[in-house]
This record gives C-alpha cells, structure tokens and sequence, in this order.
C-alpha cells in the first residue's frame, strides 16, 4: 500500500475510531451523574450531595470524551474533503488554490490551510503550494500557464498508445501506456 492511501485510511480509521470512544464515554459519563445525583445513598448525613465529585468526574471523564469526538470528526471530515480536492484538481485540472475555494464555496484562506494540513498528514505525495502563484503542483501537475497559447491538439491515432484510468486509492483520473500498469500522480498508488 503507497503512502498517501496508508495515511489516508489511518487518519479515517482513528477519527471513526476517536468520535465512537468519545461518545462512548461521554454517555457512560453522562448516566454515571446522572445515577449519582438521583440515588438516595449518595447523601452525607447532614444532606449534602456529592455534587462536587460529579462535577470533577464530569471534567475528569466527559470532557476528553468531547474532545476526541470533536477531533474524530475533524479526521473523518478532512479525509472527505481530501477526495473532494483530489477530483478538483486531478479530473478538472483545478490547480489554482482561489478556482478550487471558488467550487467548494470555502474561502481561500480555509482552502490553502486545508491543502497544507493535507500536505503535511502525507495525504498527497510529491506535492506542494506556491503562495506566490496561488497554485498547488501535485507530481507534474500545476503550474499552468494561463496566459500561453494551448497545447495543440493531437489526433487520436497518436495517442493509441495511452489509455485513462482510474486511481483505486483517492479516485483521479490518469493515464498511463496501454495495457502497463498506471502510477497516480496525485497519491502514487500502482493501478
């Protein structure tokens, strides 16, 4: 298994893995005081309840709880915008950081910070930001030269020896030699 499709079903896996312990343990902390505060024998003679061993079990227990659902989330959330941005940039040829904020209706700072952490967490091989460029550049793909003429186009008879496939680790789209097996540019998992 490549890198990019290890750390992304890691990083999937532990946020499913994060947010179903928290909530198990927020619920089996939430009942707890709950059956403290109702419960007849939790009273000292004077009448006083354990309110404050509630209260220190509650943020003893139910407040890691919330904490690793919130990051779970954040984990499952990012590895679903991963795949988002996998599609902009490999089936649209989207390499520009304020296109690619524009077709996700995030904004373009949210979008840079999110490449980055993607970047860093290895979701995406050989790959980097030009701030300069507003571009991101994943393999040899990137920094499109939008003020040049476009590339001429060639007839299908010379491109018989190339076929499109279909990456089965994050979903772009490639090409590769007919009938050889296909490098993804994008996580660099073999097809």
């Amino acid at each position: 298994m490549n890198k990019s499709k290890a750390a992304v079903v890691a990083n999937k896996v532990l946020g499913r893995v994060l947010s179903i312990v928290g909530w198990i343990v927020s619920l089996t902390m939430a009942m707890t005081v709950i059956v403290m505060l109702t419960d007849k024998e939790m009273f000292n003679e004077d009448g006083t309840p354990f309110v404050l061993i509630a209260i220190i079990i509650i943020l003893f227990f139910l407040t890691p709880g919330v904490f690793a659902i919130i990051v779970g989330t954040q984990l499952v959330n990012l590895v679903a915008r991963f795949k988002i941005y996998v599609g902009l940039i490999s089936v649209q040829r989207m390499t520009r950081i304020d296109d690619i904020a524009a077709s996700t209706l995030k904004p373009v700072d949210y979008v840079y910070k999110d490449l980055q952490k993607m970047i860093k967490k290895k979701f995406f091989t050989n790959a980097h930001i030009d701030y300069v460029a507003g571009e991101i550049a994943v393999g040899d793909v990137g920094y499109f030269d939008y003020s040049a003429a476009p590339a001429p186009w060639t007839p299908p008879a010379q491109q018989q020896g190339r076929e499109t496939f279909r990456c089965y680790g994050c979903g772009a789209i490639g090409t590769k030699p007919r009938g050889a097996p296909g490098i993804c540019e994008y996580c660099g998992s073999s097809n």
